[in-house]
């Protein structure tokens, strides 16, 4: 049995009609259950909780990303993906999303995706599979959870939340995304 490459989805972005919309991923192979106990702890720590990005205070935020940055578990498992002014299409640009990042790596080709997206109806999962499997993409699974009810599905939205405050160059997170670049906490996938 091949190995399982874990992915978890989240977005932000459709209150913009299009102009900005970036989707959060979380990608983890054997190390899941010890990064979910670990984003367990950093929730507590940082007193975010369990509130989605948007919900929470820009303190608890701050103290989230930095807990982040100060752990090296996160290091090459956070990516995102950014779209300007591409129209409505928010679906299909989640699953694009999924599938650079499987193509990002040779490494990725020798697993399977079991794949985890925030709010995925259920009539969707089937079409989802389908589609990724046309664009290349091994999958086992597909399965659609609110984000509250996983801190990796919670890890994703507040990258995609994230991302979204320091493209558009919000005062509080622009010189912390940067860093977060710059030593490759999250990632851009091209």
């Amino acid at each position: 049995m091949k190995q399982k490459l874990y992915c978890y989805v989240d977005e932000s972005g459709q209150d913009t009609k299009g102009k900005l919309f970036v989707v959060g991923l979380v990608v983890l192979e054997k190390e899941k259950d010890d990064i979910e106990k670990l984003l367990l702890k950093i929730e507590k720590s940082s007193k975010k909780g369990d509130r989605k990005w948007t919900k929470s205070r820009k303190k608890e935020r701050l103290a989230y990303i930095y807990a982040l940055l100060e752990s090296d578990k996160f290091n090459y498992k956070l990516y995102y993906s950014a779209f300007q002014n591409f129209g409505l299409n928010y679906y299909y640009q989640t699953i694009i999303s999924v599938a650079k990042l499987y193509h990002s790596k040779p490494a990725y080709k020798n697993l399977i995706m079991s794949i985890t997206v925030d709010a995925l109806h259920k009539s969707k999962r089937k079409l989802a599979g389908a589609e990724l499997r046309k664009l290349g993409v091994k999958t086992t699974l597909i399965k659609g959870k609110r984000d509250d009810s996983s801190p990796l599905l919670r890890l994703a939205d507040s990258i995609a939340g994230f991302v979204r405050n320091g493209i558009e160059k919000h005062p509080d997170y622009t010189s912390v995304f940067k860093e977060c670049v710059k030593i490759g906490l999250i990632n851009k996938l091209e």
